[in-house]
C-alpha cells in the first residue's frame, strides 16, 4: 500500500492509521492506474518469445528488450473507436506507427544508439516488431540527414465477444499502416522542409 501511495496510484493513504482495527479508505488515481495514452500492453505470448531469447551479445539482454519493446508500444499511435471501424481517410490520418530514430530513443530510455539499433534488429528477428528506414533527406541548406525509423506491430489484438482475438487482415493490416505511415512521414515536407533522396 505505501508503495501504490508513494509512486502516485492512491491518494489520501496514512500508513500510520493502518493498523487491524482501524477501517482505512483510500481514493484511486484513475489517471495513473488506466491511463488515456502513453502506455503498451505487452502480449503473454512476446514476454516468454523475449524470455526464451539468448542473446550472443552479452550487453544485450532481456530487459533491455522488454524496455524497447515496452517504449515502442506506449508510443505507437492507436485509433481508438473500434465499434465503427475506420475508413481509409481515417487510417492514412493516423497510421497505427511509432516513428523515431535510436540516438532519440536510447536518450529517452537510457541506453545508447547501438544497443538501440542491435535490439531493434533483435526484436524485428523475433517477430514483434516490423520497421522501415525512411530515406536520407536533404534540407533547405542542401546538407544531408538520416530520417526516422518507422515502427510497426505485425499483429493486433482486439475484444470480442467477451475475449481477446487476433485481428484478421481485413480488420488491421501492418503492410497497410506502413504504407500509410510512409505517406504520413513524406507529407510532412512543407512542415519540416525536407527534401527526401529517390
Amino acid at each position: 500500500m505505501d508503495w501504490y501511495f508513494d509512486n502516485g496510484y492512491i491518494i489520501d493513504f496514512d500508513k500510520e492509521k493502518y493498523i487491524q482495527n482501524t477501517f482505512q479508505s483510500s481514493l484511486l488515481n484513475c489517471e495513473k492506474i488506466n491511463p488515456g495514452n502513453n502506455f503498451g500492453i505487452l502480449y503473454d505470448f512476446e514476454i516468454e518469445t523475449i524470455n526464451k531469447y539468448r542473446s550472443p551479445y552479452k550487453p544485450l539482454n532481456k530487459s533491455i528488450l522488454f524496455l524497447l519493446l515496452s517504449y515502442i508500444k506506449a508510443f505507437t499511435w492507436i485509433r481508438t473507436n473500434e465499434l465503427s471501424g475506420h475508413s481509409e481517410k481515417s487510417k492514412k490520418n493516423k497510421p497505427e506507427i511509432f516513428y523515431s530514430q535510436f540516438q532519440a530513443i536510447a536518450a529517452f530510455i537510457g541506453s545508447d544508439r547501438k544497443m538501440i539499433a542491435k535490439a531493434t534488429g533483435v526484436l524485428e528477428q523475433l517477430g514483434l516488431i516490423k520497421t522501415y528506414r525512411m530515406p536520407r533527406y536533404k534540407d533547405s541548406n542542401d546538407k544531408w540527414h538520416t530520417d526516422d525509423i518507422i515502427y510497426i506491430c505485425p499483429y493486433r489484438y482486439i475484444w470480442r465477444n467477451n475475449q481477446i482475438v487476433q485481428c484478421t487482415k481485413e480488420e488491421y493490416d501492418y503492410e497497410k499502416e506502413l504504407e500509410y505511415g510512409i505517406l504520413f512521414l513524406r507529407n510532412q515536407n512543407y512542415v519540416s522542409k525536407k527534401f527526401y533522396q529517390d
